[in-house]
């Protein structure tokens, strides 16, 4: 049974980040305001996504970035509830 979807699977053109800085969904890691209102705002712009579901089905399988309104961190805690790696996904 498949885990997670392939790029393939994922409708990007219905995506609500078309045209947004592909650097905004990879934030540098730590305590800084200017992340922390980078996360805000692309949790926003994913939030109101009609693709969000797959977009984070799909990230289940990065270890970095923001997929689906997520970040690494919250989909790694997932990955171990499931009991998987990202090479496993």
């Amino acid at each position: 049974m498949k885990r997670t979807l392939e790029w393939e699977d994922v409708p990007w053109e219905r995506a609500s980040c078309i045209g947004t800085d592909p650097e905004a969904f990879f934030p540098s890691v730590g305590e800084d305001r200017v992340a922390e209102q980078l996360i805000y705002t692309v949790r926003r712009v994913c939030g109101s996504c009609e693709i969000q579901a797959e977009c984070y089905s799909y990230g289940l399988r990065e270890p970095f970035g923001i997929w689906g309104g997520v970040t690494a961190k919250h989909r790694q805690s997932e990955r171990r509830r499931m009991g998987l790696t990202v090479r496993e996904v």
